[in-house]
């Protein structure tokens, strides 16, 4: 009788977590097409027309040669070192500060920490609320600009 129900109470859980997977998948679903569509595709395009001369009336295979003037390419070589400096330089050094930065903050007494919690989110709501009212202001039913 115990392993009996051992066994079904097994089965019943593995039922339950197959379930439970494929529904995740299914809400991920949308995100995952649009991911596919809009990024992988166009990439894979993107990465099989570098090996052609694409013009307008010339589809030419030239195979690494785009390659190959493009790292010869004094702009490009230093926009690449450029950011690649930005990359590994201030990348660390900002991540570091905000961190540095909200450990400070978190350590603090309410009222400051309130004060700076509102002074570093202020300007993600800012830019969302201007443009809030300037829509509203063009879509007004008696002044608006497309009135």
């Amino acid at each position: 009788m115990m392993a009996k129900s051992k066994l079904q109470h097994g089965t019943t859980s593995k039922k339950l977590v197959l379930q439970e997977t494929v529904s995740a998948y299914l809400f991920l679903l949308p995100c995952l097409v649009f991911f596919i569509g809009f990024v992988v595709i166009p990439m894979g395009i993107a990465l099989f027309t570098s090996f052609f001369n694409y013009t307008m009336n010339d589809f030419t295979f030239v195979g690494l040669n785009n390659y190959k003037e493009l790292f010869s390419d004094l702009v490009f070589t230093k926009g690449f070192v450029n950011t690649l400096l930005i990359v590994v330089v201030s990348v660390p050094v900002v991540t570091a500060f905000s961190l540095w930065v909200g450990s400070a903050i978190y350590n603090m007494r309410p009222g400051p920490r309130s004060f700076y919690r509102i002074v570093f989110y202020l300007p993600v709501v800012t830019g969302t609320v201007a443009v809030t009212v300037v829509w509203k202001w063009m879509f007004n039913q008696y002044t608006g600009l497309f009135n």
